[in-house]
C-alpha cells in the first residue's frame, strides 16, 4: 500500500481523536460536578489553568508561522503553475516549428514568440513576494535568480521554519530545482529562440526533448510545493482539535477543583500528547522532502 500524506494526516487525526477522547472521559468527573471545589485544591486548579494558557499561546505562535509560510509558498506554487504553462507552450510550439513542412517565415516569426516566452519566465521567476523576498534563490532572498544572462545567481539554501511542535516546513525554493543545475530551461529555451530564427528545423526539433525534461523539473517542484500546503493544512487541523480541546478544559476549570480528577486528566493530557509527538515523527520520517529535521 502507498503511504500518502493523506493517509498520514488521516492516522495522526484517528489516533489524536482516540486519545482526545480519553482526556475527556478522565475530564467526565469535572463536567458532572462530582468534584467539588475545595482551597487545597487552588493551587493545582491554577497551575493547570497557566499549562493551558502557555500552551495556547504556542498554538498561537505556531498558526502565526504557518499563516507567513502559506503565503509563501502559494506564491510559489503561483508561479511554478505559470512557468510549467509556458514551458508547456514552448514545447508545443518547437513540436510544430520542427516540421519540415513549415517555411523560414513562419519559423522565424515564431522565434519572436519563443522570446517572449522566455522573457515571461525570467519576470516571473525574478518577481518578489509580498514581503519583498525573491521566491526562487534558496536562502539569498535579497537577490534575483536570475541575472541578466538568465543565469541562475541564487543558492540551495532551505529556509526551514517551525510550523507545528516539532514540525519544520521549507520556506524557500532553490532555483537549482526549477531551472535546472546547469541553467538547462534557459538554456533550451534561448536554443529554441536561435533555431527557429535560422529557420533550423533539425535543430528546433533538438529541443524538444531537453523542453520535456524541463517540464517534468517544474511540475516535481509545483507538486513539492503543493504538498508542503497540504502539510500545513494538516497541522491547522490539527490545532484547532487541539485548541478546541484545551480552551474548554480551561473553561471547566475556572471555579471548579480538579483534585480527585487531576491525576488522571493529567496521566490522559500526557497521552494526548505523546499521540501528537508520534505522529508527527512519522510525518517527517515519511516526507523527508518536505520536513527538515
Amino acid at each position: 500500500m502507498r503511504i500518502s500524506q493523506s493517509l498520514i494526516a488521516n492516522i495522526s487525526r484517528q489516533s489524536t481523536n482516540r486519545s482526545a477522547n480519553a482526556l475527556v472521559e478522565a475530564q467526565r468527573p469535572i463536567l458532572e460536578g462530582t468534584s467539588l471545589p475545595n482551597d487545597s485544591t487552588d493551587l493545582a486548579r491554577a497551575q493547570r489553568v497557566h499549562s493551558l494558557d502557555g500552551f495556547d499561546a504556542e498554538l498561537d505562535r505556531l498558526t502565526g508561522a504557518r499563516n507567513t509560510v502559506r503565503t509563501d509558498l502559494k506564491s510559489s506554487e503561483e508561479s511554478l503553475a505559470s512557468i510549467h504553462d509556458i514551458v508547456v507552450q514552448a514545447r508545443d510550439l518547437a513540436l510544430q516549428m520542427g516540421s519540415d513542412n513549415i517555411g523560414s517565415n513562419v519559423r522565424k516569426d515564431a522565434a519572436q514568440n519563443a522570446q517572449r516566452l522566455m522573457e515571461q519566465i525570467t519576470a516571473i521567476a525574478n518577481r518578489r513576494d509580498t514581503g519583498g523576498a525573491y521566491l526562487f534563490t534558496g536562502t539569498a532572498e535579497g537577490q534575483p535568480p536570475l541575472d541578466g544572462n538568465n543565469r541562475y545567481q541564487g543558492n540551495d539554501g532551505i529556509r526551514k521554519v517551525e510550523v507545528g511542535p516539532g514540525v519544520k516546513v521549507a520556506a524557500t525554493v532553490s532555483g537549482h530545482d526549477v531551472f535546472g543545475a546547469n541553467d538547462e530551461l534557459m538554456t533550451t529555451l534561448g536554443n529554441l529562440v536561435t533555431a527557429l530564427t535560422n529557420d533550423d528545423a533539425a535543430s528546433v526539433r533538438a529541443t524538444l526533448d531537453d523542453l520535456e525534461t524541463s517540464r517534468q523539473r517544474v511540475s516535481t517542484v509545483w507538486s513539492d510545493v503543493g504538498g508542503r500546503l497540504s502539510t500545513l493544512d494538516s497541522l491547522d487541523d490539527l490545532t484547532l482539535s487541539l485548541r478546541t480541546r484545551t480552551q474548554t478544559e480551561r473553561g471547566e476549570l475556572v471555579g471548579v477543583d480538579i483534585a480527585a480528577a487531576a491525576p488522571a486528566i493529567q496521566s490522559a493530557q500526557t497521552m494526548l500528547e505523546a499521540v501528537i509527538s508520534t505522529s508527527q515523527q512519522l510525518m517527517a520520517s515519511i516526507g523527508k522532502g518536505w520536513f527538515g529535521s
